[in-house]
């Protein structure tokens, strides 16, 4: 008799994807640990395809909303340390910190739109219909789940073509032996 698992595979996506929105709220790496595990999960232990793409699917939602992020703040950073340098006074960090606070919110609040978009289709039963992620997630999963292996009946040796028939042979009264209806050397017809 075989167990049914704890937790569904909707239910599995659903939780990988609200992970992955307090991944950008927050912006910590302990989600991403968590969706990974919630993969694992899928893939191994409960063997849902479906549900193993949903958590693929958060993860690479939160982890290149993390890494957008990571990197707008590495720019800001080298942007205010380059006016330090530029000015004693660091007249417009003030500025730049703004506009750089005002882009990452955009872009998080983009990823997590994203993201609550995806757990809401999972949550009704449909597929993530993360676009931006969804075929790298596929291909990924590959990697885990391999592909159905579809067996073919084993052919059949070939068989060489009939030969030919063989024409029957008959001699003229000319003495030559002929293959054809007529003599190769007189042109009489068989007889």
């Amino acid at each position: 008799m075989e167990k049914k698992p704890v937790v569904s595979g909707k239910a599995l996506g659903g939780i990988a994807f609200a992970a992955a929105i307090l991944a950008l709220a927050s912006g910590g790496l302990w989600a991403l640990l968590l969706i990974a595990g919630l993969f694992l999960a899928a893939v191994y232990i409960i063997k849902e395809e479906e549900a193993a793409q949903s958590c693929l699917n958060a993860f690479l939602l939160a982890f290149f909303g993390l890494v957008v992020t990571g990197v707008l703040d590495g720019i800001r950073e080298l942007i205010v340390r380059i006016i330090n340098l530029a000015s004693r006074t660091g007249g417009g960090i003030s500025v730049v910190n703004f506009i750089f606070y005002i882009v990452g919110v955009l872009v998080v609040v983009m990823f997590g739109l994203l993201a609550f978009s995806a757990f809401m289709n999972v949550m009704n039963g449909k597929p993530s219909g993360a676009a931006i992620v969804n075929n790298m997630s596929s291909k990924l999963l590959g990697i885990f789940i391999p592909p159905p292996v579809y067996y073919q009946q084993p052919m059949q040796p070939m068989q060489p073509p009939p030969a030919p028939p063989q024409a029957q042979s008959w001699t003229c009264s000319c003495g030559r032996q002929n293959s054809g209806p007529f003599c190769a050397s007189c042109g009489k017809p068989m007889q």
